[in-house]
């Protein structure tokens, strides 16, 4: 498998991952991140990747936590390494307090399509990477959050897959 190099942005100083058993020793960058541009900032999350082999369904999370949680979800039917786009209820994003009261949900809008490329995939190693691009309608939001979209461009992802 031809291996592509994909790093977040920024690319973070050696200073925070130089303990990190799983960052990557010639970058100092973190071996699994989920990086987007979030309405045009930056953000960062962790990786959750589940394969279901019975269905064939590729449920991709990032979560960055807080105070508020903050998730994107991407499901689609896996086919392997390619394009895939995302309609209806297959990519969304949420926001929770402590993880347990829902704050916020966005989600496709029922005419647009989001587009997922997964450009490279390790079966043995259970390694996938690739990158994302989605618009998000408001669903719920408490009165703080008055953004009626959330645009996330640039998307790159490298996690681990549970099956």
């Amino acid at each position: 498998m031809k291996r592509v190099s994909m790093l977040p942005e920024p690319v973070l100083s050696a200073g925070p991952f130089a303990c990190n058993p799983s960052a990557d020793a010639r970058t100092g960058a973190p071996e699994e991140y989920v990086s987007v541009r979030k309405n045009g900032r930056i953000w960062v999350g962790a990786p959750e990747i589940h394969l279901n082999k019975e269905t064939a369904t590729l449920t991709l999370l990032g979560v960055a936590g807080g105070l508020e949680e903050e998730v994107i979800v991407m499901k689609l039917k896996f086919e392997g390494v390619g394009t895939y786009s995302l309609t209806n209820r297959q990519a969304f994003y949420y926001t929770s307090a402590h993880g347990h009261v829902l704050t916020s949900a966005f989600e496709l809008a029922p005419c647009s399509a989001g587009v997922l490329e997964i450009s490279g995939y390790d079966p043995a190693g259970k390694l996938l990477e690739g990158n994302f691009r989605l618009v998000l309608t408001k669903e719920q939001s408490n009165p703080g959050n008055e953004a009626e979209t959330m645009t996330f461009s640039d998307g790159r992802f490298r996690g681990r897959v549970t099956v």
